[in-house]
Parts: C-alpha cells; structure tokens; sequence
C-alpha cells in the first residue's frame, strides 16, 4: 500500500511507517509569525498520490523530481515524531497531508540526508568531522539531480557560497500561475 493510499484513511497526528515517493511538484513557501515564534510550510505533491506538508524547513523547490525515503525518528524520550499524517478541514473542505519535520530521518535518491534529525545517532557528520550545514545539504540534492538529468556535477567539490545554493525561482507557466498548495 503507498503513501497516497494510506492517507486516505488515516487519523489526524498518527506518525506514518516509513515510506517512498517521487516529489512531482513543489509549491510555493508560506511564512509568517505565531504564537511560538516565526513558522514556514511548504506544501508538495508526490507520484503516489499523497501531498506532503514541510515544516519550518528550508525551500524544499530543489526536490522536484527527487526519490525520497521518509522515516519517523525517535525523540530523547523515545517517541516517534518527524513524519505525521495531518487532517485539515479548511472552508468546509478536507485536506490530508503527511506533514514532515526537522526530526524526520530523510533519504534523497538514495544519499542519507539526516541534517534536520534532533538526535546525535542520526545526525550525518562530514569527513572532517563536522555537521552537514543545510545548505551543504540542499548542494549535495542539487548535485544529485544534475547528476540524474545528466548535468554532472562533483558533490565533493568545496562548498558553494549561500549565494550559489539558493535554488534558482521557477518559471511559472500559464497553467500553474497563482496556484497554492491548499494548507
């Protein structure tokens, strides 16, 4: 049973099994200010059916087109979180994602890429023996999907500066301008 399928018939904050998907669209990023302090979710859409909810993470847009491997990941008191099934009821209409977090173990075509882990056993280090920067991280996706669509590039090359890895804004076309992941 994939992704797409168990939504449809999961319970709101359930976390979700370990699962697949192909990221097939990225929507844009929304921010603002609450009660907690600032936020951002970003909403996307996979191959199996089952929409996907970012919180509070980086721009995800470099992930189109992407295989990702998603896992719950074990809190300091042993409690899964990082992946949840989330049931919205917005304008009288129902919206079910999978929301993922920082704490969720995430594996992008096949490269363990656990820099948003909270616990030390899953945080990846680098060879010099230091934690992957995020923005290493969204370098070494980018690398993979050039190296996929067949723009090689070298993911042990030195790191870019923050002003190279921002991914570059999409082009919107006439049929997906204005559109919004339904939060």
């Amino acid at each position: 049973m994939t992704i797409g399928e168990k939504l449809k018939t999961a319970s709101d904050g359930f976390p979700c099994e370990p699962f697949d998907c192909v990221i097939t669209r990225v929507f844009q990023m929304r921010s603002g200010e609450g009660q907690y302090g600032p936020w951002t979710m970003q909403g996307a859409e996979t191959a199996c059916g089952a929409s996907l909810t970012f919180m509070n993470m980086a721009d995800q847009s470099a992930l189109v087109g992407a295989a990702l491997h998603v896992e719950c990941a074990k809190n300091k008191k042993g409690q899964l979180g990082g992946a949840k099934f989330t049931v919205r009821n917005k304008d009288g209409k129902e919206y079910r994602s999978v929301s993922i977090t920082k704490q969720a173990a995430i594996t992008v075509n096949g490269v363990r890429m656990n820099t948003w882990a909270t616990t030390p056993a899953t945080q990846p280090q680098a060879a010099q023996g230091t934690t992957l920067t995020e923005a290493r991280v969204i370098e070494l996706i980018q690398a993979e999907i050039a190296k996929a669509l067949g723009q090689a590039k070298d993911p042990a090359a030195p790191t870019a500066s923050k002003a190279q890895v921002q991914p570059k804004p999409q082009q919107a076309d006439a049929e997906s301008e204005g559109d919004e992941f339904p939060f």
